[in-house]
Formats: structure tokens, sequence, C-alpha cells
């Protein structure tokens, strides 16, 4: 949570609390960072602490590209993008160069030294670009272009947009997911090449979800409707977290680094505000969840764009079972 880490877009992490690569470190682990996310992703931001290795940007033609402020205007006029078939943005590293740069990474791990690893991909984000194959899986995207704007990042508000550009975003979206899930495919085939896939806790997860117009806005970071709130959420390690369990609760992503710690058998003393995850199918688990638990959410203000519901000042949420309650700037300053 944003009032615990003290962090946001433009402020590094702060050491209120140790990241989990800093506490696994200590416990013996190698720790490797690959970072797709140029932009807020980097070790500028403070994600890198704990980190025995880190990649974000590295010297490369395409860091020399992005210097380059002629062929940054270039690549932002979209029928430049069509004429070149090109789909890549150059503030973030594609998939398959991610899951390289892991495995080579891993590759030198020691046998008798265990790993820790953070993946960041970042090709299923707006502007919603991947390779001809996965494109229009799901549909036309034949009007993807005309809704994105020079920066590529697209307009905010449904209102803006056509039905049909609403239509082709969605499938564009779908087909980036497509692309990422064919992607961690690949990476799991790696992993079983090694005989590490049945030996790794891995755990996919996303930082957040995206908005279709199903109020008002396009996108995600403007509010805290349902649509961005919800992620996916999965974890394997054999013979310890079972497979056939679903859990249909709302649970918190502040929770993952205290599950972790857990299942691989660390003392949490204390370390993560949150709690194991394992309460939700451990029929012998000491902390057993409430009918009802209680997830937060915030977001900082954003006063750049007239008319986001963030435009006023800082909102939070609460979802509790299938009810969501939202409280923005103008309840808590006017009174509620």
């Amino acid at each position: 949570m944003r009032h615990e880490t003290r962090t946001g877009f433009f402020s590094p992490l702060d050491a209120t609390y140790p990241t989990l690569a800093e506490v696994l470190t200590n416990q013996g682990y190698v720790t490797g960072g690959f970072s797709a996310n140029n932009i807020f992703c980097r070790v500028e931001h403070g994600l890198a602490r704990g980190f025995s290795h880190y990649e974000d940007y590295v010297a490369s033609a395409r860091e020399f590209a992005r210097s380059s402020a002629l062929i940054r205007f270039a690549l932002a006029q979209q029928w430049v993008r069509r004429l070149l078939g090109y789909y890549e943005m150059l503030h973030r590293k594609p998939a398959p160069r991610i899951t390289k740069d892991f495995l080579t990474w891993v590759d030198r791990v020691p046998n008798d030294r265990p790993f820790f690893a953070f993946l960041n991909y970042f090709d299923a984000h707006i502007p919603y670009l991947c390779p001809e194959g996965f494109a229009c899986r799901f549909g036309s995207t034949n009007q993807l272009y005309k809704f994105l704007d020079r920066s590529g990042r697209g307009r905010l508000f449904a209102s803006d947009s056509t039905a049909e550009e609403i239509e082709s975003i969605r499938n564009a979206y779908d087909g980036c997911i497509a692309y990422l899930d064919d992607n961690l495919k690949q990476l799991f085939d790696e992993l079983k090449k090694r005989g590490l896939f049945d030996r790794t806790l891995l755990i996919i997860v996303s930082d957040h979800g995206e908005e279709f117009g199903e109020h008002i806005i396009i996108g995600h970071g403007n509010d805290l409707h349902i649509q961005s709130l919800r992620v996916p959420l999965i974890l394997r390690l054999p013979d310890i977290v079972p497979v056939d369990v679903i859990v249909q609760e709302p649970v918190t992503l502040r929770d993952i680094p205290t599950t972790v710690i857990d299942l691989l058998g660390f003392p949490d003393n204390g370390l993560f505000p949150g709690q194991s995850l394992e309460r939700y199918w451990s029929r012998h688990g000491t902390e057993k969840p409430e009918d009802n638990e209680l997830v937060l959410s915030e977001i900082s203000q954003k006063n750049w764009v007239v008319g986001l519901p963030v435009e006023k000042g800082d909102m939070k949420s609460l979802v509790i079972g299938d009810m969501h309650y939202i409280l923005e700037w103008r309840q808590y300053r006017g009174g509620l």
C-alpha cells in the first residue's frame, strides 16, 4: 500500500520495509531482476534494492534510438509503424528478450544455490501492439491506430472514441495477453528442460487491470473501479500449493511477500505487513481467513487531465466480499 511504502511514480521506494529480494539474499539466495518497463521499473525507482543482479535499460541500439528525438518522433507516427510493421516500443523490452536474459542468468547460478528472480513483462500494455500472429486473433484491430495519439498512449475518455475503436483496442489487448501467455509457455518449457519447473515457486501476477469505457475511462491508473483492480494471481509449487484450489474471495497483493516467506519455510518475524495466503487452502493453518476480509486499494492525485476521477485528490477503495466502496477526494474533504 502506498501509505506503507511511501513511494510513487516520481519518488523511489523508501526503506520502511525490506524488499523480498533483500530478505532472500540474506537467506542465501542468488537474486536477479529483469525489467521490461524502462519508464517506471528502473534502478532509480528503488526496485533493484536487494538484487545482486538487476537489468533494466542497457547500452544497445534500442537505447541509442530512444535517445534520438528524430527517431522517437518518426516512430510516434502511426503510419510509419504500419509501413514498417513495427509493433515494439522503445521504452520496453519484448517478452522474448526478458526470457532470454533471465535464462542466461539462471544458467550461471551455482547448482548448490537457490535463486529468486523477478521477471517484469510489459507486452500486455497500452498501446496494445503485438506481433502479427496475435494482433487480430480475437477480432479486427483496424481502428487501433485511430485511437492512439502521437505518444502511443491513446485517449482517456470513451466519449472521445467510437464503439469500433473501443472494440479494436479490446481485441488488440486480448491479442497482447495471448502473446504474453505464449511467451510464458516458452519460459516454462525452458524451466522444464533445466529440471527447475517443479522445484520452483512460480507466481504470476499483474500490477493493474484495464478499463475499456465501462466507467467512461479508458486505460488504468486514473480511478479505482474494479476493472482496474482485479488482476490474475496464480501460485504453483507442487506438493505444497494444491493444484485444485481456486480462491473465490478477493485477496490483496500485499500478502505476496509474506506468502513467499511462508511457503519457503522461513520465519516471518513481522518483516512484511501482510499475511500468508496459505490460510485459504491449508486446513492446518493457524491463520484462518475471515468470511469477509477487507482489501484496500489506493491511488495518488493526478491533476494533469481535467475530468479524471483522481484529478481532485487521492482516492481509496475497499473491497469486501462482492461489495466495493470507493472514497473520492470530494467525499472526505466535504464530509460524508
